[in-house]
């Protein structure tokens, strides 16, 4: 269960990254 759960988090986590490079350029990325 747990690697499932890694897994999940780390296709959520680049999902939401490229939302935020996609809504505006990354800038929430670099602080």
């Amino acid at each position: 269960i747990g690697r499932f759960v890694v897994q999940l988090c780390s296709a959520g986590c680049r999902y939401v990254t490229g939302q935020s490079i996609a809504v505006d350029g990354g800038q929430a990325l670099l602080g």
